[in-house]
């Protein structure tokens, strides 16, 4: 039985998704982000204005494998992959962009990560650092995520009537989110040293979406776009979930 999240990816990665074809790649921007930050509203808002590409964790093993189901073969070498995936999903203006995180460079290059990481920077025009200020918030959503299968709107409208996992507390797996994802925006923050990028919180997305989307358009060289309602949203808590208190009284004991 095909799950939610290859369901998901297939729909992602289908050649539906593409843009029409016949423009060449002028401008390439990426989204540096790690898990539960909000890049995914990020990506899918600058998907939407229809002239900035459509922005996907292409590294994400999961979309690697679903490229691998689509087209019948098991992908290119990286490089290869990326080229063919911009080829297709360059906007009619020319763009093209990508969202990463940076554990994907480690799980594909291993120690080598950190060198095809800078590369990887070095060909983008504009770069977008994808963050939450609060880790505690984002490890308590990265957990609960890994463990419904529900990573975003979009995700929970393919259960249908089937009930997702829900997360109990966990100390081990919290903490291990937690380090998962300070580490992941320390390593970004690392090679984005000396380097141009814009910042864009979660929390300023949630609280003022409206300047903070005008403020990543003008960012990539759309400023005349106009920042659309939300696409997706974030997947609430059940409204007995108890989880962050829980997490936040046991790392206060610790301390």
């Amino acid at each position: 039985m095909t799950s939610v999240s290859e369901r998901w990816n297939r729909a992602l990665m289908s050649r539906d998704r593409d843009p029409p074809a016949g423009s060449s790649t002028r401008f390439r921007y990426a989204i540096l982000s790690t898990p539960r930050c909000g890049s995914t509203l990020l990506a899918r808002a600058l998907e939407a204005t229809g002239c900035l590409g459509v922005p996907h964790e292409y590294l994400n093993p999961n979309a690697l494998a679903a490229w691998r189901v689509i087209e019948g073969r098991d992908p290119p070498p990286i490089e290869d992959y990326l080229g063919e995936m911009e080829r297709r999903r360059t906007s009619a203006s020319g763009s093209f962009g990508i969202k990463v995180h940076y554990r994907q460079f480690v799980q594909h290059f291993g120690q080598a990560a950190e060198q095809h990481a800078l590369a990887f920077l070095q060909r983008q025009d504009r770069l977008i650092l994808s963050y939450r200020r609060d880790k505690l918030a984002q490890a308590v959503s990265y957990h609960r995520a890994r463990v419904s299968g529900v990573w975003s709107s979009e995700h929970a409208a393919l259960f249908g009537n089937r009930t997702p996992k829900r997360a109990v507390f966990d100390a081990a797996a919290l903490e291990t989110c937690l380090r998962e994802v300070e580490e992941g925006e320390r390593a970004w923050r690392k090679l984005l040293e000396g380097r141009l990028f814009l910042p864009v919180a979660l929390e300023d997305l949630a609280n003022d979406y409206t300047t903070t989307m005008r403020r990543a358009l003008a960012w990539l060289g759309c400023a005349d776009c106009r920042p659309i309602d939300p696409p997706t949203a974030p997947v609430p808590a059940p409204p007995d979930d108890t989880l962050e208190a829980e997490f936040r009284r046991w790392r206060g004991g610790l301390m």
